[in-house]
C-alpha cells in the first residue's frame, strides 16, 4: 500500500481517536471527579510502566525487523516467531515482580482489584503484535479494527459508567479494548505469519532489545514515573489535575505520532533498499508536516488553555490551566525528537545514541522530580517534563548534525514560527468577547483555521496544503 493511503488511514484512526477522547473524557471527568479520576490515571501509568518491561523494546524493534524481512515469508514467520517469544519471556517475568509488588507495597495493595484488572492488560499487550501490522505497513487493518473496538468501548461507557463509584467500571472496559484488540490481532495475524517453535531464534534480536528496551525504560523516568511519582509524594487529586493538562497534549500529539509511524517503517524498507535520495525527501518533509501542525496549536492551545480545559474537563480542573501552559510547547520539541530518534537513528540501527539520550533524559528527570515535585506537586511535574524533554532533543539535533545524518532547515523552522504569530492576536481579540466560553472557542477555532488556510497557502506556499486547498476547489466547482 502507498504512503499516501498509510497516511491517510493512519491519520483517520488518529481523528477518530481524538474524536472518541473529546467525547469520552469529557463524561467520565465530570461523572468519576477529580479523585476518582486521579486514582485510574494513577493505576494506568504503574500498569503502563511494567508494560515498559513487558515489551522491553520489542515495539520499535518488531517494526523495523518485521518492515526488513516482510517480503520474505520465511523469514517473516522467523522474526515473527522469535520476537513473540521474547516479549513472552519477558512479560512471564514482569508479571511476577508485578504480583509481588500489589502484595507488599501499601500504596499499590489499597488498590489490589484495580491492579489486578491491570494485569489483563500486561499480559493481553504481549498478543496484541502491533508491531507485526506496522511492519508490514498494514494501516487499513489497523485502522478499521481499532475504530470498531472504540465504538463498543464509548457505547460501553455511556452505558455502564453512571456514577462516581463506577471508577472500576470505567477502568475495566479500558483494559477491556486491549484484550479484545489482542484477540483480534492473533486471528487476523495468521493470515500473513505462522508461529513455529522451530524458527525461534533469540540471539539476533536480544542485543537490540535490550538496548531499545532500557531507552523506552530510561525515557519513562521524566514521562510514565513522573505520573506515578507524583502520585506516591502527593495525593490522586493532583495526579488527576496533571492528566487532565496532559490528555490534550497526548491527544494532540497523537496526530504527528500517526505521521511517524507511517514514516517509521517506510524509512526502514528505504535504507535498507540504499534509497538515500527518497529517505532525505521523507525526513524534510516530516520537518514540514510537524512546523505545520504544531505552531498552531501551540499558541492557540496556550492562548485559551482555561476555556480548553473548561470544555474537555470541566470547572473542578480549572487548577489544571497552568499546567496546560506549561506542557503545550511539547508539541514541538517531542514533535523534532520523534522524528530525530525513531525516523533517522532507530531505522539506521544507531541505537546507542537513542539510548544515551535516553540516560540523560532520565538523569535529568529523575533530579528535577526529587527537587521540584515534593513541592510544587503538579506544577514540578509539568516543569520536569518540559525540561527533561528540551534537553534530550537537544542532544538528538547535536549528533544528528554532527554525523550529518539529516540537514535540519533553519530557514523553514523561522517561516513557520513568524506566521504563526498573528494566532497571538486573534487568541486575544476573541478572548476580549464578553460571551460563553464555547462560543469564544468556536469563534476562535473559525478565525484561525481561516487564517491557517491563507497563510500556509500564500504565505509559506506549503505545497501539503496547496493541494489539498485545489482539490476541494476543484470538487466544489464540480
Amino acid at each position: 500500500m502507498g504512503i499516501k493511503k498509510n497516511l491517510a488511514y493512519s491519520s483517520f484512526l488518529t481523528l477518530s481517536n481524538y474524536i472518541f477522547g473529546l467525547v469520552v473524557y469529557p463524561y467520565v471527568t465530570r461523572v468519576l471527579g477529580v479523585s476518582n479520576l486521579g486514582t485510574v490515571d494513577f493505576v494506568t501509568n504503574i500498569v503502563a510502566y511494567a508494560l515498559l518491561f513487558a515489551s522491553f523494546g520489542i515495539t520499535m524493534l518488531g517494526i523495523r525487523e518485521i518492515a526488513k524481512v516482510k517480503n520474505d515469508r520465511n523469514e517473516l514467520n522467523k522474526c515473527y516467531s522469535s520476537l513473540l517469544t521474547l516479549n513472552l519471556i519477558y512479560t512471564i517475568v514482569t508479571l511476577a515482580v508485578y504480583f509481588i509488588s500489589i502484595c507488599f507495597v501499601d500504596k499499590l495493595s489499597e488498590l489490589k482489584t484495580l491492579f489486578i484488572i491491570g494485569s489483563f492488560n500486561i499480559l493481553s499487550t504481549t498478543f496484541l503484535v502491533e508491531w507485526l501490522f506496522r511492519g508490514l505497513e498494514d494501516f487499513k487493518y489497523i485502522t478499521l479494527r481499532n475504530f470498531a473496538i472504540k465504538i463498543i468501548y464509548v457505547l460501553s461507557v455511556f452505558i455502564l459508567v453512571k456514577e462516581s463509584k463506577d471508577y472500576t467500571i470505567y477502568y475495566a472496559l479500558t483494559v477491556g479494548t486491549i484484550v479484545l484488540n489482542a484477540f483480534v490481532n492473533l486471528m487476523y495475524s495468521r493470515k500473513f505469519v505462522k508461529f513455529s517453535f522451530k524458527n525461534i531464534v533469540l540471539k539476533p534480536y536480544l542485543k537490540s532489545s535490550v538496548s531499545l528496551g532500557t531507552y523506552s525504560l530510561l525515557t519513562s523516568m521524566y514521562t510514565t514515573f513522573n505520573v506515578a511519582f507524583l502520585g506516591f509524594v502527593s495525593n490522586v487529586t493532583q495526579v488527576g489535575l496533571y492528566s487532565a493538562a496532559l490528555k490534550l497534549y497526548m491527544i494532540l500529539m497523537g496526530l504527528y505520532t500517526a505521521f511517524t509511524s507511517v514514516m517509521m517503517p517506510r524509512g526502514a524498507a528505504l535504507i535498507s533498499e540504499n534509497k538515500t535520495e527518497e529517505y532525505n525527501t521523507l525526513i524534510n518533509k516530516s520537518f514540514e508536516v510537524l512546523y505545520t501542525i504544531c505552531f498552531p496549536l501551540i499558541v492557540v492551545c496556550v492562548c485559551l488553555a482555561p476555556d480548553i480545559i473548561r470544555l474537555i474537563a470541566g470547572d473542578e480542573f480549572m487548577s489544571a490551566t497552568p499546567i496546560m501552559r506549561i506542557i503545550m510547547p511539547l508539541l514541538f520539541v517531542v514533535g523534532v525528537a520523534q522524528i530525530l530518534a525513531l525516523q533517522v537513528l532507530v531505522p539506521k540501527a544507531k541505537d546507542k545514541y537513542v539510548l544515551r539520550a535516553s540516560m540523560l533524559g532520565a538523569i535529568v528527570g529523575i533530579t528535577l522530580n526529587i527537587l521540584l515535585v515534593p513541592k510544587f506537586h503538579s506544577i514540578g511535574t509539568a516543569i520536569t517534563l518540559i525540561c527533561t524533554e528540551c534537553i534530550v532533543t537537544v542532544y538528538y539535533v547535536y549528533i544528528s548534525s554532527k554525523s550529518k545524518m539529516v540537514q535540519i532547515k533553519v530557514s523553514l523552522f523561522v517561516k513557520h514560527f513568524a506566521c504563526a504569530l498573528p494566532y497571538v492576536i486573534v487568541c486575544m481579540v476573541m478572548l476580549s468577547f464578553d460571551i460563553e466560553y464555547y462560543e469564544r472557542l468556536l469563534m476562535c477555532f473559525i478565525s484561525c483555521v481561516l487564517y491557517f488556510v491563507v497563510s500556509q497557502t500564500y504565505i509559506i506556499r506549503n505545497s501539503l496544503i496547496t493541494g489539498a486547498v485545489m482539490k476541494l476547489i476543484q470538487r466544489l466547482v464540480n
